[in-house]
């Protein structure tokens, strides 16, 4: 309790209360810019934040990943266009909301659910933090070895090709066993190339296979702006609506507490908790027939699963040091970077630097609440930038952002080498995203299983022999066998249909 007073009374301090007010600001444009991610924006900005102190980098990017759901919305909502991924699902039911006159009961029920979701998430994780933590003191090599090869394995069962999730997740292992190897010292797969010795820049390469990407897709594909949109007029009457919100309380809950469990699990990310809690509150309705017509709990619940599946992506974050999605992945690159150790030492060590984040996050989502309730017709506004000014914004920030991160000119180099190679995996259908989780993870595999083998004498048996260890293998074949099941009653589904 004391570490937690000091951490919020620190998210109060001057300057980490400016760094979580900006990143609620950026954060809601980066969702309103359709193709400018929270992915692609970490990436940009993770090597800018080595010049601040840890926890006022470790603010502005926490903050960018959070706020991003709440403004994907707005463009979702008036446009038809979702300016990130977890926003597609608000599509169905806000667009055609907005098309009937209730454009400002749809924003604000995307608001509204948003800081629910973020209140309810952030309260589950100021509780579970520390229980999470003790419990992960307890992991030794050998359990976090397979802690993290099952959150690979987790990474790589979701979406639409097992095949091409696992073939991305391997080439991410491959790519993170160039360079020295951490026991023994010896080079691997340099090629004699002296930038390769530490190994591959993680932030280059995410910056190249996120940020260049897009750019390269762009002039490639030679888009055409489209037509000035038609933005309604909205005001601070949507306000007006708030009372109304109350009857669809129960639906921002219920996609709130599903959203936090599933961000817990690498690999959902909040497009897939988004989709599912859309399609729970389309089950439990009694007029399930209104979904895509216009439905408000349509907007409220996958607005709702979207920001607390980031929350709860930060449990195993902290808690464990396993990311469950990119952009987790990119934060942890950070902390490393910042000479901090994720994992359970990381509250036992570092407290202090843990709560105040959390604080900050509390800031983060009351400021969200405020500036996308009242102002989401005037955020909507930069929907008019044209992309053939805002691509060579992104090219040039990602080049210089590679710079900073190796200090040499390789580190350009290799994020424009990522981002040819993304598409091409855009054009196969390899998930990047599987990828940056392995390579980021790789490092970590290898490690804990050369020092749990080490410990053994060379023994395989340290991983079934110890109790936990057990229980970790025990749960991975459980999700391997059920993962079968429910993939060949979907399919049998589909062949009776």
């Amino acid at each position: 309790m004391e570490d937690m007073v000091t951490g919020f009374a620190a998210a109060f301090h001057l300057e980490n209360l400016m760094w979580a007010l900006g990143a609620a600001f950026v954060s809601t444009i980066v969702g309103i810019l359709p193709g400018l991610g929270p992915g692609a924006t970490i990436a940009m900005l993770l090597p800018l934040t080595f010049y601040l102190k840890p926890e006022a980098g470790l603010i502005l990017l926490a903050g960018i990943w959070f706020g991003a759901q709440y403004g994907g919305s707005t463009t979702s909502i008036l446009l038809n266009i979702p300016g990130e991924t977890a926003s597609v699902v608000t599509c169905f039911d806000g667009y055609p909301m907005s098309r009937q006159g209730k454009a400002a009961l749809a924003l604000a029920l995307s608001a509204v659910g948003s800081f629910v979701a973020g209140t309810i998430g952030l309260l589950i994780l100021s509780t579970a933090m520390t229980p999470m933590a003790n419990i992960g003191l307890a992991f030794g090599p050998a359990e976090l070895c397979l802690l993290m090869f099952l959150a690979l394995l987790i990474a790589g069962s979701f979406g639409s090709s097992i095949t091409r999730n696992l073939m991305a997740s391997a080439f991410g292992l491959l790519l993170s066993t160039v360079g020295a190897d951490a026991i023994s010292g010896i080079n691997r797969f340099t090629f004699h190339i002296f930038y390769l010795y530490e190994g591959i820049d993680f932030v280059s390469a995410t910056v190249g296979f996120f940020a260049v990407t897009e750019v390269i897709s762009y002039v490639i594909g030679r888009e055409k702006q489209r037509e000035p949109p038609v933005i309604p007029k909205l005001s601070v009457r949507n306000l007006v609506y708030v009372p109304e919100l109350f009857k669809y309380m129960w639906a921002m809950v219920r996609g709130s507490l599903l959203g936090f469990f599933l961000g817990l699990f690498p690999g959902v990310g909040t497009s897939t908790a988004s989709f599912i809690a859309y399609n729970v509150e389309k089950v439990i309705s009694k007029h399930p027939d209104r979904f895509g017509q216009g439905a408000p709990e349509g907007v409220a619940a996958p607005e709702a699963a979207n920001n607390s599946a980031v929350i709860g992506a930060y449990l195993p974050m902290f808690a464990l040091g396993i990311p469950s999605t990119a952009a987790s992945a990119m934060m942890l690159m950070g902390l490393t970077m910042w000479g901090l150790q994720p994992g359970p030492m990381l509250m036992v060590e570092h407290p202090v630097f843990v709560w105040t984040v959390i604080g900050s996050l509390y800031l983060a989502n009351f400021a969200l609440l405020v500036i996308n309730l009242p102002g989401a017709s005037l955020l909507a506004q930069f929907t008019r930038i044209p992309l053939r000014l805002l691509m060579p914004g992104v090219l040039a920030l990602s080049v210089t952002g590679a710079f900073f991160s190796t200090n040499n000119v390789f580190g350009p180099l290799l994020a424009i080498l990522c981002g040819f190679l993304g598409i091409l995996f855009h054009r196969t259908g390899i998930p990047i995203p599987s990828l940056i989780i392995g390579l980021v993870l790789g490092r970590g595999i290898e490690k804990n299983l050369r020092r749990a083998l080490v410990l053994s004498h060379g023994s395989w048996s340290i991983f079934v022999t110890r109790p936990l260890s057990l229980a970790i293998l025990a749960v991975g074949v459980g999700l391997i066998i059920a993962g079968a099941y429910f993939r060949k009653r979907q399919a049998e589904r589909g062949i009776s249909g």
